[in-house]
């Protein structure tokens, strides 16, 4: 089946094998996405607190601190005793440290006080974290708010019992309850009416409160028009059609929007009794919590639980349709540049956007964060659910006015088709998730409709997140080393640590299951296992004598977020002999674009002050600005081997590299050049005054033990004559280039 991953604004694209492929490998990670977006949805409504064995809070997300008061310097290192309300005995929190302590889940109901003296209810869910030997080391506390729920209850409660109490009463003060009551004897005929029944239905005639009793019978109050249709005439021949029946309620809706529980019973005395209840406020309390449970508070869209919903009974009727998974490119950045006030109004704007893209005939949702859906239920075909993609991608391609500064956005959007890619509600959203995930990796700004290799893929995802537990379990991760070169001297400055991993008989490569061990949480681990055999290829080549220069390692988000790392990774290097100044920590854009925490910046920073240099991998191929340039610690500008390769020593192919040069020197720092396999890129950087490359025309990437061997041929001045002479067009190759 052809590819049908679509640029916003363009027709189908044909793809080379090689794209295939590549797109193949990516895909592989599809599943984990909804991982993300269940943690994000998480962190975003939940209130998270982390704690240890001994019940000691380590870290708490962002609502604990706004529902307790206290800040999460207070709360580390504390009991949770510092929020007990006293509202539990001690035989409540013995029973669920039992739980715990077995292992087991447990949930339950707490009442809680804030640091200024407020208390509060959440659902809470305890869950251990188990250590290698099953017992537990930890546990995540999963809390919701859950305040106004109770005391909504306890409100109910009270007016249940209340008109309990007041049916109770009714014979002995039936003209002081708030309630209607209307009297009628065996014929039909009117005995008695207070005044709140008189208030009720003010249009029926022959109401009196006092002695004479009325002689207008039954029939003239079903003959005015007392209220909407739902209460008129129907509604009072029913009821008192089965008179015998007690306890026979109806609740409708009068004129002047107003509710009235009607009930019918019969008294002692043989009268039939009826009792009108103003449920106004219930009803409308019951209308206000089911938009609450429908709708998203931010947007006023349909929610999460609204959109299946909906998709549920669209599928049940058989009808044909797409479900559009839209998420925003960079929203991240807008909340961590601009703030989350910025980020809010964006999400406004964007909905009343889509709003108007599709119209009001299709349902548009918000699922969480920065991810949309529109639901097209009216026998769409899959040329109207790209035509419906297109037009929102045109619509959101505009500045919005924000808070006095003008942003700008994209979408990625994945298309699933229903009942053709799945017939369930479920299946389909995970389908245009598949889709959403594909289009975000093929260079955002993108739609794509889902194609069934993509729930393949998937299933090929899992297998290799299976295989790379067990190879991380077992230790068989390897490392390679590739040289990098000062060509302005010819010597040799280091070695950049390569992860390599090989699956049966296939290499996986780095660029695939690097980010999934990042999906699957293993991200430490492998960092761990790279980093010892490192520092151990070190060690064994200072036992010779030999030395391998400065190590490079590239660190992922995870590993830079605990905030124990940077004490790990110095205990490390001074335990295997390594100097500070001689070790380089590698991050991505993507780790200080897509995770720019504060506990990231602030574990750099450690680094940097350690006299670790911090070095920025595959600069120039994401949005890493000059902002994140001065705020960080980045003593180094890596160039990505996409810009070298278009490298020539003729000047103007080289545009990006001359840039980033340019940007380096301007801010004094380092540049290394990726992937140098040609002389004309080398006499290119060299002309450029970039002086640290590597890539294969320096050496190929090779085993920790071949590092002496490379090292003995490694001539210190051949090259730096070579790239002198490349004015002239002078240039020898190496001799140390390795061809294999």
């Amino acid at each position: 089946m052809a590819n049908l991953v679509h640029n916003a604004s363009s027709s189908v694209s044909v793809r080379t094998p090689h794209q295939d492929a590549s797109q193949h490998l990516t895909a592989l990670s599809a599943s984990a996405a909804e991982i993300r977006s269940y943690r994000c949805a998480l962190e975003k409504y939940a209130i998270v607190s982390y704690s240890d064995a001994a019940g000691k809070i380590t870290d708490v997300n962002d609502h604990f601190c706004e529902i307790s008061g206290y800040s999460r310097q207070e709360l580390i290192g504390k009991s949770h005793n510092i929020i007990n309300s006293g509202a539990h005995d001690q035989a409540f929190f013995k029973e669920m440290w039992r739980t715990i302590s077995r292992g087991e889940r447990w949930r339950g109901e707490i009442c809680n006080r804030s640091k200024a003296g407020d208390t509060y209810w959440v659902d809470t869910t305890i869950a251990p974290i188990e250590g290698r030997d099953g017992a537990p080391i930890g546990y995540i506390s999963i809390r919701y708010d859950i305040t106004e729920r109770k005391k909504a209850q306890e409100r109910l409660e009270i007016e249940i019992a209340l008109r309990s109490r007041i049916e109770l009463l009714l014979r002995d003060i039936i003209d002081t309850v708030p309630n209607g009551i209307a009297a009628f004897d065996e014929t039909g005929q009117w005995v008695l009416a207070n005044s709140s029944y008189k208030e009720h239905f003010p249009q029926v005639p022959g109401i009196v409160l006092d002695p004479p009793f009325p002689t207008k019978a039954i029939s003239d109050e079903n003959s005015g028009p007392v209220c909407s249709v739902e209460i008129s005439s129907g509604l009072l021949s029913s009821v008192l059609e089965h008179p015998f029946t007690p306890d026979r309620s109806v609740i409708r809706q009068t004129k002047g929007d107003r509710w009235l529980k009607v009930q019918n019973c019969r008294s002692r005395s043989g009268f039939l009794v009826r009792v009108s209840t103003d449920v106004t406020e219930l009803k409308r309390a019951e209308v206000r919590f089911r938009e609450q449970a429908d709708q998203d508070p931010l947007t006023s869209l349909a929610n999460r639980r609204s959109l299946l919903a909906k998709l549920r009974k669209a599928l049940s009727k058989g009808k044909t349709g797409a479900l559009l998974l839209i998420d925003l490119d960079r929203f991240k950045f807008v909340n961590d540049s601009f703030g989350h006030d910025a980020g809010d109004t964006l999400l406004i704007e964007v909905s009343r956007c889509l709003k108007r893209a599709v119209g009001p005939t299709n349902v548009v949702a918000r699922l969480g964060g920065d991810e949309f859906a529109v639901l097209m239920a009216r026998n769409v075909s899959a040329e109207h659910a790209v035509e419906a993609a297109q037009a929102i991608s045109r619509c959101l391609d505009q500045n919005f006015p924000i808070n006095g500064k003008q942003l700008r956005t994209s979408v990625s959007i994945g298309v699933a088709l229903f009942p053709e890619h799945a017939s369930s509600a479920i299946e389909v959203l995970k389908c245009a998730d598949m889709a959403l995930y594909r289009a975000k990796n093929s260079g955002r700004a993108r739609y794509c409709l889902f194609e069934h290799v993509f729930r393949e893929q998937q299933i090929e995802l899992a297998v290799m997140a299976d295989e790379l537990r067990s190879a991380v379990a077992e230790e068989r991760l390897q490392i390679m080393l590739q040289p990098q070169t000062d060509i302005s001297t010819g010597n040799h400055y280091g070695f950049e640590v390569l992860a390599r991993w090989k699956m049966g008989n296939q290499w996986i490569s780095p660029a695939v299951f690097i980010p999934l061990a990042d999906d699957i949480g293993l991200s430490r681990e492998v960092g761990g296992q790279i980093l010892r055999q490192a520092l151990c290829a070190y060690q064994e080549a200072a036992k010779t004598a030999c030395s391998l220069g400065k190590l490079a390692v590239n660190v992922s988000a995870a590993e830079l977020r605990d905030p124990s790392y940077a004490g790990f990774l110095l205990q490390e290097l001074s335990r295997h002999g390594l100097a500070t100044a001689d070790f380089t920590v590698e991050v991505t854009e993507s780790v200080i674009i897509q995770h720019g925490e504060v506990a990231i910046n602030e574990t750099l920073r450690k680094l940097a002050a350690a006299g670790i240099t911090i070095a920025l991998d595959d600069f120039g191929t994401g949005y890493a600005s000059l902002t994140h340039l001065k705020r960080l610690p980045i003593s180094c500008l890596k160039i990505d081997r996409s810009f070298v390769r278009e490298l020539s020593d003729e000047g103007d192919p080289g545009a990006i590299a001359d840039t980033i040069i340019a940007l380096a020197k301007s801010l004094g720092i380092g540049v290394i050049a990726e992937g140098v396999e040609t002389e004309q890129q080398l006499r290119a950087l060299a002309h450029r005054g970039c002086k640290l490359v590597q890539g294969y025309l320096i050496s190929r990437p090779f085993l920790p033990a071949e590092a002496g061997a490379f090292l003995a041929s490694h001539p210190s001045e051949s090259l730096a004559r070579s790239c002198g002479r490349a004015d002239s067009g002078s240039f020898g190759v190496p001799p140390w280039t390795r061809a294999s």
